[in-house]
């Protein structure tokens, strides 16, 4: 065993691992492989006990569902030492576009030590030690949500207290209490290439392709020939059939956009077709279960589009893939003020003028703060946590 373990392990998922390496990796082993979490587990087992790590990782794996056993791996057998994040994707390593960390363990036993978190807003940052951090409890950082941990990384005690506020006593969307669990749309395009079809057919469905939704809005068959807006129901495709309606959330977003969370509810597009309908695997589907309690989908479209829950989502996210898993995790409080939310929701999806607009959103985002306890001052703290505008914005702000 040594002293330290210090590296850049490769990142890519592994085909097929032989039963020797499944038995090896079993504990922090789910769903698909990827070679960076082998080479952490395997650089955890390599210290001794009190022994540092340090790696520069994805922030995939803060989240992400096939990561849930190397992190509850990693909890158990080792101390969150240090995690700094970094925002900017484009210029850690030439020509590759990929959200990075440094993730910092000290192998069990290790002496009492608060966590230290920090977020890069840029290389330059990085380069120069110019990142904001804060020192915090590991309880922080690593919460249990649905039975698995998730990891939140921000660089100031307010986002944290802000997060105890969001997550505090409300249920999760999966939950019993909300009944609205999310679901990824089920039709791979490439897989049922022959049995798309350009028009209606007699036995054929209308198939949503993520190109249709935006936030707040749908545009049914708007991406052109290039995507048939239309598949045949065969004993192949028939299972696939969705019925009713439901919410819609774009499944691939980067940090870049002005928004990750991008949905809409297609009230009339459902009203149109009772047949039913099939989703396409670059959108999540979220849909009421039979029996669940009453929820307004627009009440659900109105906290998915808001400040808060933008906020939330990117302190846990590290990639571009909005997860139905992730989706799941969010808090919705069940409250007295629900109909409001969706009332405004409704109207932002009738695509009022601009301004209207842009009212109608302000108000959305006090009461949506409001209904998670959060204050007029921390609402107008959140949006000062995402991402950094793009390069000719700075350039833009410091001119003007």
């Amino acid at each position: 065993t040594v002293d330290f373990v210090v590296g850049n392990p490769p990142y890519h998922k592994i085909g097929r691992l032989d039963e020797e390496l499944k038995t090896v990796f079993k504990a922090s082993l789910y769903g698909h492989p990827n070679a960076y979490g082998l080479f952490l587990h395997a650089g955890l087992e390599m210290l001794r006990p009190g022994g540092v790590l340090g790696y520069i990782i994805p922030r995939s794996m803060l989240s992400g569902l096939y990561f849930k056993n190397l992190r509850r791996f990693l909890e158990q057998q080792a101390c969150l030492r240090e995690v700094t994040l970094i925002a900017e994707r484009k210029k850690v390593f030439e020509n590759v576009l990929q959200g990075t960390m440094v993730l910092t363990l000290q192998r069990r036993p290790a002496p009492p030590h608060p966590l230290k978190t920090t977020v890069a807003r840029s290389v330059v940052e990085l380069e120069t030690r110019q990142m904001s951090s804060v020192r915090v409890s590991q309880e922080q950082v690593v919460r249990y949500l649905n039975d698995a941990s998730v990891w939140f990384v921000a660089d100031n005690s307010r986002t944290y207290r802000i997060l105890d506020k969001i997550l505090e006593h409300h249920p999760l969307l999966s939950s019993p209490d909300v009944g609205c669990p999310a679901k990824t749309g089920q039709i791979v395009w490439n897989r049922v290439k022959p049995l798309l079809r350009p028009a209606p057919e007699a036995d054929a469905l209308p198939l949503v392709w993520a190109t249709d939704v935006a936030r707040f809005t749908f545009s049914f068959a708007s991406a052109g020939e290039n995507r048939p807006p239309y598949l045949k129901v065969t004993d192949r495709t028939h299972r696939l059939v969705n019925q009713g309606p439901c919410l819609l959330v774009q499944r691939v977003t980067a940090d870049e956009q002005s928004h990750r969370l991008v949905a809409c509810v297609p009230e009339s597009f459902f009203a149109e077709h009772t047949a039913g309908y099939f989703v396409e695997n670059h959108l999540n589907m979220i849909q009421p279960q039979p029996n669940a309690p009453p929820v307004d989908l627009y009440y659900l479209l109105g906290i998915l589009c808001s400040d808060v829950m933008e906020f939330f989502f990117r302190t846990i996210n590290g990639n571009t893939q909005v997860s139905a898993t992730e989706l799941n995790l969010m808090p919705i409080p069940r409250c007295d003020h629900e109909s409001e939310i969706a009332a405004l929701a409704r109207q932002l999806q009738d695509k009022a003028d601009p301004a209207v607009q842009e009212r109608l959103e302000r108000r959305l985002n006090v009461q949506v703060a409001q209904i998670y306890g959060l204050t007029p001052d921390e609402l107008d703290f959140i949006p000062r946590c995402g991402p950094p505008p793009p390069a000719q914005h700075q350039a833009a702000a410091s001119t003007g």
